[in-house]
């Protein structure tokens, strides 16, 4: 990894004792056949720097990976966004679930307020 345009920074280093060497070739192989092409179409400043954007990308989801395995959370184990996804998706069930019971959650809805607003005037004196 030594050669090329990268120029062998931290990210480079750590990239190097965390992922297998074969997949490391593959990697690097296609991200210098992509940037030779952003060299010829946007110029050496701009190519530089969406490569080392990429390589950054790339070690974040390793990172990322080891996470989750480490935690053993499987929403983190998958790559970058999976995280957020099972949020959203978690977030957006709990929402049809509201909306399928709509006395429950107009006493939910009034509870929490009623709650929040004691809260507040009792503290506010």
């Amino acid at each position: 990894m030594g050669g090329g345009p990268w120029g062998g920074g931290w990210v480079e280093r750590m990239l190097e004792r965390m992922e297998r060497p074969a997949r490391l070739r593959e990697v690097m192989s296609e991200l210098e056949e992509l940037y030779s092409l952003r060299l010829e179409r946007d110029g050496e400043e701009r190519a530089l720097r969406w490569l080392r954007r990429e390589l950054r990308r790339y070690l974040r989801r390793i990172v990322i990976q080891r996470a989750g395995r480490l935690v053993g959370v499987g929403a983190l184990s998958g790559g970058l966004g999976e995280g957020m996804g099972a949020a959203r998706r978690s977030a957006g069930q709990s929402l049809r679930g509201l909306a399928r019971t709509p006395v429950f959650t107009s006493s939910v809805v009034l509870t929490v307020g009623l709650g929040i607003g004691g809260s507040t005037a009792i503290f506010a004196v």
